[in-house]
């Protein structure tokens, strides 16, 4: 089973580190500035793709030294696919994959869904 665990948790800045987790797979990207807004289009997107009106989105996620990653989901006869790539800030616009998920709508509805469950309660690290 492939199952996907997204996780949020917040500092005393209110700066975002987003925990991607699947089998084999985990990534953190630290002091994100804009995770409150990814935290509203995640929520939009699992409405949007519940109603069938949307197949394809992208976020682009940025920390606090000017780091860009781009979350890219597609919906594809039935399964998402979730990949993140680490955009170069050279002159290149290079993309490196960095994490890539595929699994049942129902499993992407129900990560976002504990995402969204966790985030009244503000957990302070770093």
């Amino acid at each position: 089973m492939n199952r996907l665990s997204l996780e949020l948790y917040f500092n005393q800045q209110n700066l975002g580190k987003l925990v991607l987790k699947t089998a084999g797979q985990l990534l953190r990207l630290d002091r994100l500035e804009n995770a409150l807004p990814f935290v509203a289009s995640m929520h939009q997107l699992i409405k949007a793709i519940d109603a069938g009106a949307r197949k394809e989105s992208c976020f682009e996620l940025r920390d606090q030294s000017g780091k860009e990653w781009v979350l890219e989901c597609r919906l594809i006869s039935g399964l998402v696919d979730l990949q993140l790539w680490f955009e170069e800030l050279d002159w290149s616009g290079h993309l490196e994959g960095l994490f890539n998920w595929r699994g049942s709508k129902d499993d992407f509805t129900g990560a976002v869904q504990g995402l969204l469950a966790r985030m009244p309660r503000y957990r302070f690290i770093w």
